[in-house]
């Protein structure tokens, strides 16, 4: 016992924690045993009397220190008498004070998977606190949960799941269908036949379309014939915290296989019917969930805040019946509200869609003689609209007064085609301006308007374009579709630099005989790297694009479908064609730093037949959060890095600063854009005193290179150092900034795997982390897996240039950063594009004339239309079960 060392318990501890450096350690052997949480840290070497252990609430940074026992490696935490004001969920994590780190403690998936169940152990007679440690399976972190004996076992039941599936096939079978359902002080209780008593092994939650398992613990008992299964509900609040919904399976482990089975309860009788949804449950800041049985009969659960749990669980739909606008500007409609429940009908309120501000106002309804039916206008002169988009809701009092929001849906074939083809019928021009608002129904069938600025593309010229492509497609389209081409584009059709472009250029010097095309617009300044490769280019939104786009058989991209088209014009001949087209997604640079899953998720508008991944990392987070099978995802490297030079001696005293565009600030104003936090932020460290002093003393340059969607404001960004370049579009290639440069700066943008592919130093620069997180969102967590250090103001961000210049631009980390490379590329060599063009072929070999039909009838908006109206017939049902068995 010589070399055990015991610390003293210290009070609250508020260091400065966004100075401290995050990285994670991998822990095992984690017991609880008495009143000691045990586990085993061996990558580090403890120090106890420069370091500590201690709980992080990672919303608020506030750290308390434990007692700690530490023997080698292994760490002892006394969880006896801790202070009744720390009551919540924690993370643990142990921090040394003297490199000013904090390391998160996680534990292997491999670990994990040897459980019993996620809840390590409880301490339940602590004074007036009891203590559960846990294993948050979103993320495989060490978590403790301390509250009052009856909260932790509530939360937290002694009965669990065995989550001991190894290398088990999965197979998913019929649904289990519950005799019961109810709720009962939060918790979800299921009655089930008694013929399942030790069958079942686990319960958990899947995020609709997508495939992460989320493991719920659960109460098992035994009444007369039946089986009784309690789930606290509130566990899931420790999974999610924006809206989502979930759909509940339970897993049968019987021997090789895990038969996963949809949960489904039939209702007895038609007033039970007639309300689907159970008790709301609403936790803090009013977020909560509430159980529902989905038209299918599966149990749902949806999470989001109170006001629109108390909208869905409303029982009826809005239709849009009839739409028009007059010469004056003013919107006429008719809605419908269908529904058999009692109701009071107050307003129309259109909402500006993802606003911070909660945007909106309301438009007066009158009722029709019908009972259901009521017109609104709307004036469009006289409202200051935001860009982009604003969605009508009927605002009405439910049974019992709470105020409920109905989002209005168009069911019309005959409104959505007007509106889609006559785009300028139903617009405002606004005089002295260059904007205009229109009405349009999306994807999912709902009425909507667009405020955007009228675009360069919707000049008469191109819109006879349009027309002269489509009668020619409508004459000679079968005769060009034989020859089955390929058209590529990047970013707005006005690049010719990224994985489009080099694989673009694979295809022409490796299989010319593949009718593989490349768009691009005329004045590009990006045209010149094309020369060699002019047979093959095509003019971006000429009669011969056009005509092209209409009868090509794939889709090639880095970008979104539409960025081959005019960018937001959704009316017209074009435009529902193109959506239906087969697409193969290049990606743009590695997910990992922005959320863009609503963009690119499986079957929405840029459903991809192959998803490109650089790692098995990637492919699990396009697989769990976009909702795509094993087989659409092709993890084979970036067509790009098949051009990357290595060089021996690559270091030149540059730096390269891109941040990345913001969500909120996509196409505004240029005086809104000015009195943005954005641009404020990288003006005031442009023309910094500080950092002119450093570049000038130790003669480093500096190239500043805002995102293609913020290059309108590049005029706007100054500084009067000669070391500092502003460089404005089509000066470089980006691909030629990083491969100069000796550091990387970035926020959020996916240039950051670009360096870190070339093995070069990548610091991050998150001034606005909480807001990103919350408007855009990461897959990876920001704290602990970047492969950078991270600076979160223009003074800490100077510093750390400063260090880095002195270091020969090399981080303290780099050894680690390096290590983990392996983790995020699968492939360093020079056949990326090789690959991915075989798994082109492969895909068209794979698909049938059954798949082909199913696409076309899919992908096709008019049918899909008409399908929400018959879906739901009777014999209709009958007749897709019949086919689907």
């Amino acid at each position: 016992m010589n070399n055990q060392k015991k610390l003293d318990r210290n009070s609250l501890i508020y260091d400065e924690y966004k100075k401290y450096k995050l990285s994670k350690e991998i822990i095992s052997h984690i017991y609880i045993n008495e009143s000691f949480l045990f586990f085993n840290i061996e990558s580090i070497d403890l120090d106890i009397e420069k370091s500590m252990i201690c709980l992080l609430d990672k919303r608020t940074k506030r750290l308390i220190k434990l007692s700690v026992t530490i023997i080698q490696n292994k760490v002892a935490i006394d969880l006896k008498n801790l202070s009744d004001e720390i009551s919540g969920n924690w993370e643990v994590v142990y921090v040394n004070r003297e490199q000013k780190t904090i390391h998160f403690l996680y534990t292997s998936k491999k670990e994990v998977l040897t459980k019993k169940d996620f809840v390590i152990g409880r301490l339940l007679n602590n004074n007036s606190l009891s203590v559960v440690s846990y294993i948050n399976l979103n993320n495989y972190q060490l978590n403790l949960y301390i509250n009052t004996k009856e909260e932790v076992l509530n939360k937290f039941p002694i009965q669990g799941y065995d989550i001991n599936h190894k290398e088990k096939t999965i197979l998913k079978t019929e649904n289990v269908n519950v005799q019961s359902l109810e709720i009962e002080n939060n918790f979800l209780v299921l009655k089930i036949s008694k013929e399942l008593k030790g069958k079942i092994s686990s319960f958990f939650v899947k995020k609709r379309k997508e495939e992460q398992k989320f493991y719920l613990s659960y109460y098992e008992e035994e009444k007369s014939s039946q089986l009784i299964l309690k789930i606290n509900l509130e566990q899931l609040f420790l999974y999610f915290n924006k809206s989502t919904r979930l759909d509940l399976y339970l897993e049968e482990n019987p021997g090789d296989f895990i038969f996963e089975r949809k949960i489904t309860f039939y209702f007895r009788n038609y007033e039970e019917k007639k309300q689907p949804y159970q008790k709301i449950i609403v936790l803090d800041d009013n977020f909560g969930l509430v159980p529902y049985v989905t038209k299918n009969q599966n149990i749902s659960i949806f999470m989001s805040e109170k006001s629109k749990l108390i909208s869905d669980s409303f029982s009826g739909k809005v239709i849009l019946k009839k739409i028009s606008k007059n010469k004056n500007g003013v919107l006429n409609g008719e809605i419908e509200l269908q529904t058999d429940e009692f109701f009071e009908e107050k307003s129309i309120i259109v909402k500006l869609r993802k606003s911070e501000n909660g945007e909106n106002f309301i438009i007066p309804i009158t009722k029709k003689n019908s009972l259901n039916k009521f017109n609104f206008s709307l004036d469009l002169k006289k409202y200051e609209f935001s860009q982009f988009y604003w969605d009508f809701f009927l605002v009405i009092n439910n049974q019992q007064g709470q105020e409920v929001h109905l989002r209005v849906k168009n069911d019309s074939l005959k409104i959505k085609m007007a509106l889609q083809l006559c785009e300028k019928k139903y617009s405002y021009y606004y005089p002295d301006s260059e904007y205009k608002v229109y009405p349009y129904i999306t994807a999912s069938e709902e009425f909507s308007l667009n405020y955007r600025l009228n675009g360069e593309y919707e000049d008469p010229k191109y819109k006879r374009n349009e027309k002269i492509a489509y009668f020619l497609y409508l004459i000679i389209g079968l005769f060009y579709k034989r020859e089955k081409k390929w058209l590529i584009h990047e970013k707005f059709s006005n690049t010719a630099q990224d994985n489009s472009f080099y694989f673009f250029k694979y295809c022409y010097e490796k299989h010319y005989e593949k009718k593989v095309y490349y768009v691009i617009k005329k004045d590009s300044d990006d045209l010149k790297y094309l020369e060699p490769y002019k047979d093959r280019v095509i003019y971006f939104m000429s009669i011969k694009h056009l005509l092209y786009l209409l009868t090509c058989n794939k889709i090639v991209s880095s970008e979104a479908k539409g960025h081959g088209y005019a960018w937001r014009v959704s009316g017209g001949l074009i435009k529902p064609v193109m959506n239906r087209k087969h697409y193969i997604f290049l990606q743009h640079g590695v997910l990992g730093l922005k959320q863009i899953d609503n963009t690119f998720k499986a079957h929405g508008v840029n459903h991809a037949d192959l998803f490109i991944a650089s790692s098995d990392f990637e492919k699990d987070i396009i697989m769990k959060h976009f909702g795509y099978k094993d087989s659409e995802v092709l993890v084979s490297g970036l067509a790009r890095w098949d051009n990357f030079k290595q060089r021996k001696n690559y270091f030149k005293q540059e730096i390269f600063f891109m941040p990345t565009w913001r969500n909120w600030l996509e196409e505004v104003s240029d005086d809104v854009f000015l009195q943005s936090e954005y641009f404020k932020e990288y003006s005031e460290f442009l023309q910094s005193d500080d950092l002119s002093i450093i570049l000038n003393k130790k003669e480093v340059n500096l190239n500043f290179y805002l995102h293609p969607k913020f290059m309108p404001f590049t005029k706007y960004f100054e500084s009067l150092d000669k070391r500092i370049n502003i460089v404005g579009f089509g000066e470089k290639t980006i691909n030629e900034l990083v491969y100069d440069c000796s550091l990387l700066i970035t926020d959020y943008s996916s240039v950051a795997w670009e360096a870190y592919y070339q093995d070069k130093t990548v610091l991050f620069y998150q001034f606005d982390r909480e807001k990103y997180e919350q408007l855009q969102g990461s897959y990876m967590d920001l704290e602990t897996d970047l492969f950078g250090e991270c600076a979160f103001d223009s003074k800490e961000l100077i510093e750390k240039i400063d260090k880095l210049i002195t270091s020969d631009f090399s981080s303290i980390n780099n050894e680690k950063y390096l290590e983990d490379k392996n983790r995020y590329f699968k492939y360093v060599d020079k056949d990326n594009s090789k690959r991915i063009y075989q798994g082109i072929l492969e895909t068209e070999e794979n698909n049938s004339l059954e798949n082909e039909i199913i696409f076309s009838l899919k992908s096709n908006i008019y049918f899909r239309t008409i399908w929400r109206r018959i879906k739901t017939i009777k014999i209709i049902k009958i007749l897709k079960s019949y086919l689907m068995d």
